[in-house]
């Protein structure tokens, strides 16, 4: 019975196409989880987070985990939901032209803090593991978009992955990095790159 799945000439599956189907289930997988998550974190508490992160008078990520503590929300939830929904206002922000690029760029670097804050508690955790997975994670030098990749870095601790950051390192350093590192997963983050010789 022929299953639908597209052959190469020799009658073996396509690895393409399995990529393609693994890569929607994924994405399926992930849409659920996030969902969930996002209805366990009360509208309440995410316009609270939301005026926060965007008060001119910042009261830094120790107070704001606090506050998050006492609202019982978990670092998973302030990682994978809260922060990006504040993201994604930004965005939106900024493409309405209803905040300047300083001003994002401000709201960002607080929220990248903040996340740093948890991510370092899951290494924190990882460094107690004998055999944790190598992970580095890459995000060019003069990338601008860098919150997106430190949220994937957070995703990889969690699990239980020892995270190693190569953020805007040196070309000759990192080559040397990658070479000696013995990493199992070796990531890029270069959302707003565009110049496809300089990732590679």
């Amino acid at each position: 019975m022929d299953s639908g799945t597209p052959k190469t000439a020799r009658g073996r599956p396509d690895d393409n196409a399995f990529a393609y189907v693994a890569a929607q289930a994924i994405k399926e997988i992930a849409r659920k989880r996030n969902e969930s998550l996002s209805a366990d974190v009360p509208k309440s508490v995410l316009s609270d987070f939301i005026s926060l992160m965007f008060d001119a008078d910042y009261v830094g990520d120790d107070a704001v985990a606090e506050v998050l503590d006492d609202e019982d929300i978990t670092p998973e939830q302030t990682l994978d939901v809260l922060i990006p929904k504040v993201a994604e206002k930004l965005g939106t922000n900024w493409l309405t032209d209803q905040m300047s690029f300083a001003r994002v760029t401000v709201v960002s670097a607080r929220l990248q803090t903040l996340a740093w804050k948890f991510i370092e508690a899951y290494r924190d955790a990882v460094d107690q593991m004998l055999d944790a997975p190598r992970t580095l994670f890459i995000v060019p030098d003069g990338e601008t978009h860098t919150l997106g990749g430190v949220l994937a870095m957070g995703a990889f601790a969690r699990r239980g992955a020892e995270i190693i950051s190569a953020m805007g390192m040196p070309d000759r350093e990192l080559v040397e990095l990658v070479r000696t590192g013995r990493f199992v997963l070796i990531a890029i983050s270069a959302a707003s790159s565009t110049d496809p010789k300089k990732v590679e």
